[in-house]
């Protein structure tokens, strides 16, 4: 520190110094007892001006007496002043010599203090450079042991006998280890893995090798605490001292598993690689082997082909050729050598034929791309013999390479057939027209062997139908005027079979008609529910009377009404369901089910689903392909225990087919058969009002409630009908039923007669029979259309004649009617067209009540057990009465989403009960609810409470104690 250094700078510069303490009263006592002595005093002066004496007191100015002032720096920087006096005025006695005696005393003692202090001082400043290097020696182990705690390996510290004495933070936190779980004990009894004996033994003798100088390093397989299978590079090195003793070892250890995996799988690569090549070249050797031979292959059969083959590179050489090639060149006697392989062919063959055709010129358009192929035929004939050959010049081009493939084929055997067949087409064509005029005479016979056959017929369905009107009409009046008990009976026998007859003779017509081609189809709206009925009616007495529960179904999707043929779909369902009727029928342990079902199959396009299923005897799987097929039935046994003709399939299988749909059979014998329909059809977009279809009689009529009773007294009307009929029998039996019906009638025996009639006026309606002398129906109908002026008369055909029936663009006929006629028919029929006047109180067609609850429904599902009925009638009461309230409740409420789901569940569980009308009141709620509002629900909540309370009417009456048995039974 420099001279000038102020107090508080030296005092800086001393902080953090250990300084030593000098008590100067102990090193200057001596001094002071003899300085007293000699009446000297002496003192010490420190650098801030504090005065320390050390013996007596120094006046603060006395010039007698004698100062002497002593200047020492210390090695440290410290100054001192050392000052001495006389304590007494100088006497010269006084010896100077003593006196420099007491000050070299003085000044070796000063020395000696200064000696002192700078030793402390030097100390001082070593312990401090000693803490310096200490803290960096800490600061160095701290980042030392971060940088190791931070590697992600594990290292440590054991002694040579394998005691663990450290190791780092990374490998603790890796295996979720505490120190003290590790530290001071035998390192192959750490819970770093699992333990076993094999392990730590081969452990202990890394550690032994270690600790006799040696470095150990393997790669170690262990399986940690948590089952991890790990594989280390596991590393032992000695640390030894100045003389080479082991001190301590350093282990580590690097996780390689992942290193191991890639090693094994490259390993494995390596291997597959290997495999590969082998592979690789035992296919490249095998491929090699298979190309010579495909190459020796290819040759043979080259050389075995009968075509003359050459190859030719894009100069014309000839690169190869086969031994047709060179048979071919030795048999001509040309010179093989220079159409050989290695010769220029072009050079062989550039001139101009007789024909006009260089051949050079046509390989080398195919060479150069103008042409793929080019071909020609050329004669080579001899003295004995002739001969025709095709030459072929096809192009090949690969890889930026071309070749030419030019053959010649023997084809003289073919131009020998060509010739021949010329000569025998010759005589063919000749043989040909004359045996066009035999076929043209054959086909004028056959046509007027057709038309013999539509004729006959045609002939055969009117005079077949004509007394078969007779017998049925006769029939209708006799048991409206039979008044005789016991004649109900036979009247219903005569009225079977002649139905039955009926029914065989148009089973018989409609097929004739649909082979002839004659048989068109209708697109008419047409609602599916009344025609369903209407067929399930016609049924119902002989479903009754076979034991048989008959059922139809609709479901809610399936659109009101489809544009259709009402006659021929009633015709399908009709004899489909028929059949299930007929063969589920008969079986006393059984009784029998038959159900038609009709189901939405797809929107886009519409298709309809309909299925007719039975419980009946079934068909065979041999047997089920021929059903369709016209007069077959499944055995010969079912035509004579079941009857029937055997066509009423076939025609519904034509039907169908004519409609563009599908119509198939499943049946297992003895457990029944489903007929599956599937009917492409076009929904009405806006139902309109569809009037009854009345149809053809197809195999048998609708019968009504309201059927004249014998004796009913008939009132008469005041419309006056016109009947245009030829046979004498048809003009009773309409005028008959004319009387019956209440309407008056005026008969004509042909059209000319009607027309005569028809002009003296006063009729409201004719009913003409088609086919009669003079003038027929249409020839009738036509002239009362020219002659008439006003409201046209409305004009109705009433013929036998089915196979020509049909309504033509020009014809002006209104309806027709086909004969037998039923009088319920003939009357509904008339009261459809005579609209305009009220009907009679005794002929009112009142529409067949529906009953309330179906139970033939319920037996179809469950069987006749009257217990098992009751009971599940009691809860369908219950649950009615229940969702009945809910329903009102939710329309007073307007919860429309509330009214669609109930209304869905009361649906479900009506249909199975056979409450088949409160069914479809509940299915049009739950459509309705979707788009309407609760006002205009209204009108349709007050049929559902209608038909619920007769429901439950219904109901109670069954189950009460008193009508069950009588009900149920």
């Amino acid at each position: 520190m420099p001279e000038s250094a102020t107090l508080a700078d030296r005092r800086a510069a001393l902080r953090g110094f250990a300084v030593g303490l000098i008590y100067l009263d102990d090193i200057y006592q001596p001094l002071q007892q003899q300085a007293a002595q000699l009446g000297m005093g002496v003192g010490l002066t420190h650098p801030d001006g504090n005065y320390l004496p050390l013996s007596g007191t120094m006046p603060a100015h006395n010039p007698s007496y004698t100062l002497l002032n002593s200047h020492v720096e210390s090695l440290v920087g410290n100054a001192l002043r050392l000052t001495s006096w006389d304590l007494q005025p100088w006497i010269p006695g006084n010896s100077t010599a003593m006196k420099i005696y007491l000050m070299g005393c003085v000044i070796i003692l000063l020395l000696l203090s200064v000696y002192v202090l700078s030793a402390a001082g030097q100390h001082v400043r070593i312990g401090r450079q000693v803490a310096e290097r200490t803290l960096k020696i800490a600061r160095s182990e701290a980042r030392l042991r971060g940088i190791i705690d931070a590697m992600p390996v594990f290292v440590g510290e054991m002694t040579p006998d394998g005691t663990l004495l450290e190791c780092n933070g990374t490998a603790l936190e890796t295996f979720d280890l505490r120190r003290e779980e590790v530290l001071d004990r035998p390192f192959e009894q750490t819970p770093w893995f699992t333990h076993s004996a094999a392990l730590q033994a081969r452990l202990r003798a890394d550690i032994r090798m270690a600790a006799a100088g040696e470095v150990v390093r393997h790669d170690l397989e262990l399986v940690a605490a948590d089952g991890t299978l790990m594989t280390m590079d596991f590393i032992l090195v000695p640390v030894r001292d100045e003389q080479g003793k082991v001190l301590k070892l350093i282990p580590s250890a690097v996780d390689i598993s992942a290193r191991r995996q890639v090693e094994v799988a490259l390993l494995r690569s390596e291997q597959a690689l290997h495999e590969l090549n082998q592979q690789l070249e035992e296919r490249v050797a095998r491929r090699t082997r298979q190309l010579q031979d495909s190459e020796h292959f290819i040759r043979g059969v080259i050389d075995a082909l009968p075509s003359h083959i050459a190859v030719l590179d894009q100069q014309g050489m000839i690169l190869q050729t086969n031994r047709g090639w060179r048979r071919f060149a030795t048999a001509n006697g040309g010179d093989v050598a220079a159409v050989s392989e290695g010769k220029n062919y072009l050079a062989q063959c550039d001139y101009e034929q007789e024909n006009g055709l260089n051949v050079a010129g046509l390989i080398g358009e195919v060479i150069a791309g103008l042409r793929t192929d080019a071909g020609f035929e050329y004669d080579c004939h001899g003295p004995d013999h002739q001969r025709w050959f095709h030459c072929r010049i096809t192009r090949l081009a690969e890889a930026g390479k071309v070749w030419v493939v030019v053959s010649h084929d023997d084809i003289s055997a073919r131009k020998m057939a060509e010739l021949s067949m010329a000569q025998q087409a010759e005589e063919l064509e000749i043989r040909v027209e004359a045996r066009t005029v035999e076929l043209g005479a054959a086909q004028r016979e056959a046509e007027r062997a057709n038309r013999a056959k539509s004729d006959f017929l045609a002939t055969m369905s009117h005079e077949m139908r004509t007394p078969m009107n007779g017998v049925l009409g006769m029939l209708d009046v006799l048991e409206r005027q039979n008044t005789q008990s016991g004649l109900e009976e036979l009247i219903d026998i005569i009225r079977d079979s002649g139905r039955t007859l009926l029914s065989l003779i148009d089973d018989i017509l409609d097929f004739s008609k649909i082979e002839a081609g004659r048989l068109e189809l209708e697109q008419l709206p047409l609602a599916l529910d009344p025609l369903i009925k209407e067929v399930c009616t016609v049924l119902m007495p002989t479903a009754e009377d076979k034991r048989v529960a008959v059922s139809c179904r609709i479901a809610p999707d399936v659109p009101q009404q489809i544009y259709g043929d009402p006659v021929r779909l009633r015709q399908i369902f009709y004899n489909l369901l028929g059949n299930a009727i007929k063969f589920s029928a008969g079986r006393p342990e059984q009784p029998g089910l038959a159900e038609l079902s009709i189901e939405l199959h797809s929107r886009e396009p519409w298709c309809l689903k309909l299925a007719v299923n039975d419980n009946g005897i079934g068909i065979p799987p041999e047997l089920q392909a021929d059903v369709f097929n016209p007069f077959v039935q499944a055995e010969s046994s079912t035509t004579r225990h079941f009857g029937g003709s055997g066509l009423g399939l076939a025609i519904c299988r034509r039907l169908v087919d004519m409609m563009q749909g599908d119509i198939s059979v499943q049946s297992t014998p003895g457990k029944g058969t489903t007929f599956t329909l599937m009917l492409p059809v076009q929904p009405v977009p806006e139902p309109v009002a569809v009037g009854p279809v009345l149809a053809e009689t197809v195999s048998a009529d609708p019968e009504t409630d309201d059927a004249l009773s014998p004796g009913t007294a008939v009132q008469q009307r005041e419309q006056l009908i016109l009947v245009a009929e030829d046979d004498p029998t048809n003009r009773k039996v309409i005028r008959q039923q004319l009387a019956l019906l209440g309407y008056g009638s005026v008969v004509a025996e042909d059209g000319y007669q009607a027309l005569q009639q028809w002009r003296n006026g006063g009729f409201s309606l004719l009913l003409t029979d088609l086919h009669m002398p003079e003038m027929d129906g249409y020839q009738l109908a036509a002239a009362i259309r020219r002659e008439e002026q006003g409201p046209p008369m409305p004009i109705l055909a009433l013929t036998a004649d089915v196979l020509r029936l049909g309504k033509h663009e020009n014809s002006d006929l209104d309806d027709y009617l086909t004969k037998p006629i039923s009088l319920d028919m003939l009357g509904a029929t008339l009261q459809k067209w005579l609209s305009d006047s009220p009907p009679l109180e005794s002929m009112q067609a009142t529409e067949t009540e529906e009953p309330v609850l179906e139970l033939s429904v319920l037996y179809g599902q469950i069987g006749t057990d009257q217990e098992v009925i009751r009971e599940l009638l009691a809860a369908y009461q219950v649950g009615l009465l229940d969702a009945g309230s809910a329903l009102f409740t939710a329309h007073q409420e307007g919860d429309l989403a509330s009214i669609a789901e109930l209304a869905h569940r009361l649906k479900s569980s009506s249909r199975v009960v056979g409450a088949l009308r409160l069914a479809e009141l509940c299915a049009e709620l739950e459509v309705q609810s979707q788009h309407r509002t609760q006002s205009e629900l209204a009108p349709l909540f007050m049929q559902f409470e209608s038909q619920t309370k007769r429901v439950e009417d219904c109901l109670s009456e069954i189950l009460s104690e008193d009508s069950r048995a009588s009900t149920i039974n």
